[in-house]
């Protein structure tokens, strides 16, 4: 049965993908919590990001609600905000795409079903 009535957001897992030595990655995996956008948002947001009017950064900052499992290099919790999704974003320049891959997943996988 399909409800129209569906929650504002959703959770999802991410891997992020970073590179070692001798050519391997480490695979690290958290939850994110993604808006459910309407038609005309996800239209709008995939030609922005097309276009380059919009970085895999600033796409995240409109798709990503909140997140699970992000923690400090002491196993601390870090609390999802704008200005931690930056840091992280100059820190880790595989994070944030691994999200835009993870969130753009969650859409042709409904595709892929329908």
């Amino acid at each position: 049965m399909f409800k129209l009535n569906q929650t504002k957001t959703y959770w999802t897992p991410v891997t992020v993908e970073i590179p070692t030595d001798g050519g391997r990655f480490e695979k690290s995996t958290f939850d994110a919590c993604f808006k459910r956008l309407t038609r005309d948002e996800f239209t709008d947001l995939q030609k922005s990001l097309a276009n380059r009017e919009l970085n895999d950064l600033d796409f995240c900052k409109k798709v990503l609600h909140d997140w699970k499992k992000v923690q400090d290099e002491d196993g601390q919790d870090i609390p999802f905000s704008d200005s931690t999704l930056s840091r992280i974003d100059q820190e880790v320049v595989q994070f944030a795409p691994a999200v835009v891959t993870a969130f753009f997943a969650t859409i042709n996988k409904a595709r892929e079903k329908n």
